[in-house]
């Protein structure tokens, strides 16, 4: 497996690119210990090929789940991506709020505004998987 780290910076995490994807704008807002987080990032597929985001994990919380917010018929609910979410070739994953997300559940630690909260991408693409270092940059509003 192939590991690559994302550094915060000051508000916000630069970009990092694995085998042709990319993930840039990592970002959470600040939350309560024992609270929910969300995770927010923007994930692009830059090869041939589709590519599984398959799973995430952060040791900063007891599990973390890929979900998507819906609205119908003026009630909202969400969806979980428990065998991961699937980006076309030159597509984007982009995880905000409001829509998909990372859930980061049991946050072990509060979040609060400058910190980062570390976290694993697995991602495939055929028979080839590997992890990406990411750090979600607490702040306020997106970056």
């Amino acid at each position: 497996m192939l590991t690559i780290a994302l550094l915060a910076a000051a508000g916000c995490a630069p970009a990092v690119e694995g085998p042709g994807v990319v993930v840039e704008k990592a970002w959470s807002r600040p939350a309560a210990a024992g609270g929910v987080g969300g995770g927010f990032a923007i994930i692009e597929n830059r090869g041939k090929g589709p590519v599984t985001v398959v799973l995430i994990t952060s040791p900063q919380a007891d599990r973390a789940e890929f979900h998507q917010s819906i609205e119908a018929g003026g009630i909202w609910s969400m969806k979980d991506f428990p065998n991961g979410i699937v980006i076309a070739p030159h597509g984007k994953l982009v995880l905000a709020p409001g829509g998909y997300h990372v859930m980061l559940v049991g946050l072990k630690a509060r979040a609060e505004e400058g910190q980062t909260i570390p976290a694993t991408l697995t991602i495939r693409r055929g028979a080839t998987t590997w992890t990406t270092e990411v750090s979600f940059a607490v702040r306020a509003s997106p970056p």
